[in-house]
């Protein structure tokens, strides 16, 4: 190992520099929005050819302004280190970006391969300058900034003098902070694909010269490693969300509105990385449904009640193919399910995907009529009963699903819900105001199938007499606990009540304290 001006120059990192090129195969999501609002994520296996790819480190400086910025970036470093040394074997250049301090790199032959690439002659002058907004990309911001996450505000006065010390640079790296340099780098080696780490993902990671706004304008292929990327934002402000949540909403907006992200995982082999204080539950929602403006309903529930302390993840179906629900992968590291998915179906790797989750034991809410799309068949529900035995009678604890329509909206027909006498004293139900809910719409007719029900909520329709089961909970064979309810109406979800009772069922399905979050 030789050392130069305090850089880490490990030659053990180097030995693939003679090797045959391999493949660079990464599996990107991205997020895709319909006119009617609706969102799509994609999951897509991207194959990029090494030489071609650049992987760029964005400022993890050795100091900054703010003390939680500088731990939780020394955090990642190890994995960031993990990253490069594979990045580095398949022939991917390496870009070191920790902006304003090329001084101390001065002389180095890092920072002479960036300074002595020719010029380009198709440079994009807005590489010359910082990019903080899009209008049209970036309308709907989803965080405010204002302080960072320390508390009290920290007030450290260090001083940047280079990137941190812990990261690794290797021989044949290079180090920049200039969008004309990187450029005449990216032509002269003919890179096409841009790998981007580092901090802060709503500041200088979207709007440094070389950030991702500039290079996804200049024509670049980009990805963000989300997992190795942070943002300044101060839990005390909108929309009021842990620091970790809101680094979430800025990437959800990044594949939204600019580029894909991808995990460490494709280049390491091992799980993503997470920060040792986000210790929040990880919720996925999957909402393969069209109607019933489930994909306003569910993730406004989350961004409202969910994201103080929980990690919610969106798993959508694709409106091009109601048999295609991506992204279930992410139920490999969650700790609940939420299941809405009555119009696509689930394919048979994709069910089996749920079905290991609920094996393992896993809690899972269940939003009815969920099963009418996730087992395929086109026959009456009550016929189909025979397709579908495992997600019908073993997970949800019914026999068969149908409706009967109220069509009489006057009062006398309204649907009122009443607590079950016997579950007075559930945890959900505590002080649950059930008697300010009525509905006037259809109701599910269920035939209990299992011994572990028990029914908390019915109603009945005055001008039928016929009372249904409206909410209820089960076990499932593994022993995790289900909640299923009817109450699916986008009307439903306009109910403080009913938002109330969705977020109770979260709680006690992941075995926190029910009434916590009602004392914030």
């Amino acid at each position: 190992m030789t050392v130069s001006q305090g850089l880490v120059l490990s030659d053990e990192n180097l030995t693939a520099i003679s090797l045959p090129p391999e493949t660079l195969q990464i599996h990107a999501r991205q997020r895709e929005w319909s006119k009617t609002g609706h969102v799509t994520v994609l999951e897509k296996t991207l194959t990029w050819e090494p030489q071609k790819t650049a992987l760029i480190i964005c400022d993890m400086w050795d100091s900054n302004s703010c003390y939680s910025a500088v731990e939780l970036s020394k955090e990642m470093a190890p994995r960031m280190n993990q990253v490069t040394r594979k990045a580095r074997e398949l022939g991917v250049l390496i870009i070191h970006a920790p902006s304003s301090v090329m001084d101390f790199y001065s002389g180095t032959p890092q920072r002479a391969r960036a300074r002595e690439a020719p010029n380009a002659d198709n440079y994009p002058p807005a590489l010359d300058r910082w990019c903080h907004v899009v209008k049209e990309r970036d309308s709907h911001y989803p965080i405010e900034v204002d302080g960072c996450n320390c508390t009290p505000r920290c007030q450290l006065e260090g001083r940047i003098t280079r990137q941190m010390q812990a990261l690794e640079i290797g021989e044949m790296d290079v180090i920049s902070d200039s969008g004309r340099e990187m450029w005449n780098l990216f032509e002269q080696r003919e890179i096409d694909n841009v790998i981007m780490m580092g901090v802060h993902a709503n500041m200088c990671v979207l709007g440094r010269p070389f950030g991702i706004r500039n290079l996804v304008t200049a024509g670049k292929n980009v990805v963000l490693v989300r997992d190795l990327t942070d943002s300044i934002y101060n839990p005390d402000c909108r929309p009021y969300v842990s620091h970790f949540t809101g680094t979430d909403l800025i990437v959800e907006h990044i594949e939204r509105n600019w580029c894909p992200t991808i995990t460490s995982t494709d280049l390491t082999g091992t799980p993503p990385f997470r920060f040792a204080a986000d210790t929040r539950p990880h919720i996925v929602m999957v909402i393969a449904k069209d109607e019933r403006d489930a994909n306003r309903t569910l993730p406004a529930l989350a961004r409202e009640h969910l994201g103080k302390h929980f990690k919610v993840t969106l798993v959508s179906g694709n409106l091009q193919d109601r048999k295609d629900t991506p992204g279930l992968t992410a139920l490999k590291t969650a700790d609940l399910a939420i299941v809405f998915a009555s119009s696509h179906q689930l394919s048979s790797d994709q069910l089996a995907q749920l079905h290991r989750f609920v094996d393992n034991g896993k809690p899972v809410l269940a939003i009815l009529p969920t099963s009418q799309g996730v087992i395929a068949g086109n026959g009456p529900l009550s016929k189909r009963k025979t397709d579908r035995p495992w997600l019908d009678r073993d997970l949800l604890g019914i026999e068969y699903l149908e409706d009967f329509r109220n069509n009489n909206s006057s009062d006398d027909t309204f649907a009122y819900i009443r607590k079950a006498p016997e579950a007075q004293r559930h945890p959900v139900l505590k002080d649950w105001p059930a008697e300010k809910l009525r509905m006037n719409r259809a109701l599910y007719s269920f035939s209990m199938s299992s011994e572990n029900i028990a029914i908390l909520l019915s109603a009945t329709i005055a001008d039928s007499h016929r009372v249904q089961p409206v909410a209820w909970t089960h076990v499932s064979a593994a022993g995790g606990r289900i909640f299923c309810t009817s109450l699916s109406h986008a009307n439903d979800f306009d109910v403080p009540v009913v938002r109330r009772l969705f977020v109770r069922a979260i709680y006690w399905l992941l075995n926190r304290d029910v009434l916590a979050f009602e004392g914030e």
